[in-house]
C-alpha cells in the first residue's frame, strides 16, 4: 500500500470523464490523450476517486461494492495504463500556444499565410432583422450606417492580400456587410480586378437576398461563379417573425421568388454555389425549419449552414421572448431520428439517400464532427483549438481599411490598416497574450479541453475580452461538449461506423 500523503503533495485528480451508459457499460474518456473506451464496473467505480484521495481509502471506500482483490488489481492496472500509456495522468499543460511550424519565431511562421480576405463593403443594410448583430440589441457592437468601403481602401486591401498570401493554395475572397449587394458595383470591381491580375481566387458572400432578383446581378454572378449563402429561416411564419423590411415588411416571398429565377435561369450554378443559411431564434422552431428544407418548393433549397442567435450582451430575448427547450418535444423527437438513422444507416451520410436525412445531418452534423475529427497526439502545449491565428486564416477588413481578427470581434482591437502596411505584428501578439492570460490558468484544469471550440470571440464582454465572459461561455461549453460526447460514445457503441461518414468531409 502507498504511504498517506499530505494535502499539499497530493497529485492533483486525473481529466477525465466517466460515463454510464444503458446496459451497465462504462466509458472513459480521458482529456490529455483524448481518447475514450470501454471500462468494466470495477475500474470505473476506483477512477472515480483516482488521486483524489488515497489508494488504501479507495479500498475501504468500495470494498462493500467490490472484493479487495478486485481493487487492488484494478489499481494495479490502472497504474500501469498511466504509466505505458499516458492515461489517468495528473499532468498538465505547460502552456498555451497556436501550434507553429518547428524552428519558426511567432513573427516568421506569420509569413504568407492567409487565405481569407473578408472586406465590409458597406454598413448599410435595406432589413432590420430582429436579432442582427447591427440591430441596436447588442451592447458593443455598431448599427447599422451609411458608412461604406472606398474603391481606394478595397484596393489597398486586395493588393496586401495578393501579397501575404502568395504560397497558399485555395484563397478566397469574401464580402460582408451590412447588405454586400447594396454596393454591387464595388464587388464587381474588386472581382474584375483580380481577375485582371491573373488571380484565380473564390468570391462569396452572405446576402439577405432580396437584391438578387436584379437580372444584371444573377448574370455577373453566375458569370464569376461566386459561392452565395443567402438568408432563408424556414417558412414564412417563423423567417418573417425577425427577417423584415426597413419598413418593417415581410421578406420571405421576395426571397423566394429571387431563388426560384436564379434557379430557372441558371440552375448549373444555382445547384452549385448557392445555399441557405438559417439563423435559429428559437430551438422549438428546428422541427418547422426542417419541415420547410424537406418540402418540395418546384426548385431546390439546400440548407448549407445553421447558427444560433448570439446570446451575448443583447437585449434580444428580454424583448421577444426567453429561449425554453421544451424536454421531450419535437426538438428531442427530430434529434432521436437523427440518432437513429445514424444507428441505422452505417456509414452514416454515405447512405442518406433521401433530402430528409440530408437535413438531418445539416442540422445535428455539427454536434460531433469536432469530436470524431480530435487529435490524438500527445503534446506538452495546450493548442488554441478554436481560435483562428489572426491574419493566417482570414482578415477582416472594416470599410475604413482597419484589420480585425475577424468579423465576429468588436473593433477595440485593431491589428492595422490596410492602408498604413498592413497588420501590425506587435498588436496581434498582444492580442493573442491577452487571451491566453485570461484563459490558460482555467483550461489547463478543464476535462473538454482538447474539445473545446471556444475562440477570442468567447471572451468578448463589451467590446473587450473579460475573465468573467469566457467563464460563463466555458460553463455552457462544458455541458454542450459533455453531453455531446455521450451520445457519440452510446451512438458508436450501437454501430462503430455510425460516424464514419465524417472521415470524408471537407471543412473550410
Amino acid at each position: 500500500m502507498e504511504a498517506s500523503m499530505e494535502a499539499s503533495e497530493r497529485p492533483k485528480k486525473p481529466l477525465i470523464i466517466r460515463f454510464k451508459i444503458p446496459g451497465e457499460r462504462f466509458f472513459i474518456y480521458d482529456s490529455l490523450t483524448n481518447m475514450f473506451f470501454e471500462v468494466d464496473k470495477v475500474n470505473y467505480d476506483v477512477l472515480e476517486f483516482y488521486k483524489v484521495i488515497d489508494n488504501d481509502e479507495i479500498i475501504k471506500k468500495l470494498e462493500g461494492t467490490h472484493s479487495k482483490a478486485d481493487l487492488e488489481k484494478s489499481l494495479k492496472i490502472i497504474k500501469e495504463k498511466e504509466e505505458k500509456h499516458g492515461l489517468f495522468s495528473d499532468k498538465r499543460a505547460t502552456c498555451m500556444s497556436f501550434v507553429h511550424e518547428e524552428g519558426l519565431s511567432f513573427y516568421d511562421d506569420y509569413k504568407d499565410k492567409c487565405k481569407q480576405l473578408i472586406l465590409e463593403v458597406t454598413q448599410s443594410c435595406n432589413l432590420r432583422c430582429k436579432y442582427c448583430t447591427f440591430s441596436g440589441h447588442y451592447a458593443y457592437q455598431r448599427t447599422h450606417n451609411t458608412a461604406e468601403m472606398s474603391w481606394e481602401t478595397a484596393k489597398a486591401a486586395v493588393d496586401w492580400f495578393l501579397g501575404t498570401s502568395k504560397s497558399q493554395g485555395e484563397k478566397s475572397v469574401t464580402f460582408y456587410g451590412g447588405e454586400p449587394l447594396l454596393k454591387f458595383d464595388l464587388i464587381k470591381k474588386i472581382i474584375d480586378y483580380v481577375k485582371d491580375k491573373g488571380e484565380k481566387l473564390r468570391h462569396s458572400f452572405t446576402t439577405n437576398g432580396t437584391l438578387l432578383g436584379k437580372r444584371e446581378i444573377i448574370d455577373y454572378l453566375a458569370a464569376n461563379n461566386v459561392n452565395l449563402l443567402v438568408s432563408l429561416d424556414g417558412p414564412p411564419e417563423v423567417h418573417d417573425a425577425y427577417r423584415v423590411f426597413a419598413g418593417g415588411g415581410p421578406t420571405h416571398k421576395v426571397i423566394m421568388d429571387n431563388l426560384r429565377k436564379i434557379y430557372e435561369l441558371y440552375p448549373e450554378y444555382y445547384s452549385m454555389s448557392v445555399n441557405c443559411i438559417t439563423t435559429l431564434a428559437y430551438e422549438k422552431d428546428m422541427p418547422k425549419v426542417y419541415e420547410f428544407f424537406r418540402k418540395d418548393h418546384g426548385f431546390p433549397l439546400k440548407l448549407g449552414i445553421l447558427s444560433n442567435v448570439d446570446a451575448s450582451d443583447t437585449d434580444f430575448y428580454e424583448i421577444y421572448g426567453k429561449q425554453e427547450k421544451e424536454k421531450g418535444g419535437p426538438f428531442d423527437e427530430l434529434y432521436k431520428k437523427y440518432c437513429d438513422m445514424l444507428i441505422n444507416n452505417k456509414g452514416g451520410r454515405e447512405g442518406a439517400q433521401d433530402k430528409e436525412s440530408d437535413i438531418l445531418h445539416q442540422l445535428f452534423d455539427g454536434f460531433f464532427i469536432g469530436i470524431h475529427r480530435r487529435c490524438m497526439e500527445k503534446h506538452d502545449e495546450m493548442h488554441m483549438n478554436g481560435c483562428c491565428v489572426p491574419g493566417q486564416r482570414r482578415v477582416f477588413v472594416e470599410t475604413d481599411g482597419n484589420m480585425l481578427a475577424c468579423e465576429k470581434l468588436g473593433n477595440k482591437y485593431s491589428l492595422g490598416n490596410v492602408k498604413t502596411g498592413g497588420f501590425d505584428m506587435n498588436k496581434v501578439k498582444a492580442f493573442i497574450d491577452d487571451y491566453i492570460k485570461l484563459s490558460f490558468t482555467d483550461c489547463k484544469e478543464c476535462t473538454i479541453q482538447r474539445l473545446c471550440r471556444l475562440c477570442f470571440r468567447s471572451a468578448m464582454q463589451n467590446g473587450i475580452m473579460t475573465r468573467e465572459r469566457k467563464r460563463e461561455c466555458c460553463k455552457a461549453a462544458v455541458k454542450n461538449i459533455t453531453e455531446n460526447l455521450l451520445v457519440y460514445i452510446m451512438l458508436t457503441a450501437k454501430n462503430k461506423d455510425a460516424f464514419k461518414f465524417i472521415d470524408k468531409m471537407t471543412i473550410s
